[in-house]
């Protein structure tokens, strides 16, 4: 049975790798801004309870935007996958956890502007981690995902004020999403056909100089 909760924190997400920003705006920042941020997730989960245990999956795709008023500028596009097994009858036939991350091409995934739908389709590299040896466990997993449905978009927006920066902050995201597709070892779908819980959030955060320019990080 599918436990109809989000849970994200199976294990610390790892985030593969930084680029350039190619995206608009990137390179004209306002000398009164000392860094602006914008980062957007995809967040999907299922659970199913097993004869002696039960299994999770967890997925969460990142698209991370920095930039700063010195001109460095940052991007770093990530899809993460964690796939946790729990076996009460002891049997050394199976495995605890596996977990992998990689970096995402633009033609693997896209967000929608407005946290309507998403997309993920890609190839994964996993590793596992377990107290004991790890038997059977898969070293590769595919995701061809999509994320539709929910409920109403909720927007948030606030100011905090320090010495030096005042942080401006809006936040966006959409709960009770469906995520539905397929999460493969190759041979079989581990999402058993049905739909997963799905999250989607994009966080903005802008820091603008009191006084002399700062990291304001």
């Amino acid at each position: 049975m599918l436990c109809r909760r989000l849970f994200v924190g199976v294990g610390v997400l790892v985030f593969a790798g930084l680029g350039s920003a190619t995206g608009a705006g990137a390179d004209d920042v306002p000398d009164n801004v000392s860094q602006h941020s914008h980062n957007a997730y995809a967040f999907g989960a299922w659970q199913f309870d097993e004869p002696n245990g039960s299994t999770g999956i967890t997925v969460q795709v990142s698209d991370e935007f920095t930039v700063a008023s010195h001109g460095l500028k940052f991007r770093a596009t990530s899809v993460c996958v964690g796939i946790a097994h729990i076996d009460e009858s002891e049997r050394d036939d199976g495995f605890d956890f596996v977990w992998g991350c990689k970096e995402l091409d633009k033609s693997e995934f896209d967000f929608d502007s407005r946290l309507d739908d998403a997309f993920v389709s890609t190839s994964v590299p996993v590793e596992c981690i377990a107290s004991g040896e790890c038997i059977a466990s898969p070293d590769r997993v595919h995701l061809e995902l999509s994320w539709t449905g929910g409920d109403s978009l909720v927007v948030t927006n606030g100011v905090s004020r320090g010495e030096e920066c005042h942080f401006h902050r809006r936040d966006e995201y959409r709960q009770d999403m469906e995520v539905r597709g397929s999460v493969s070892d190759g041979d079989t779908d581990l999402t058993r056909g049905v739909a997963g819980a799905g999250a989607m959030e994009k966080l903005y955060r802008t820091a603008l100089v009191v006084d002399e320019p700062s990291d304001c990080s």
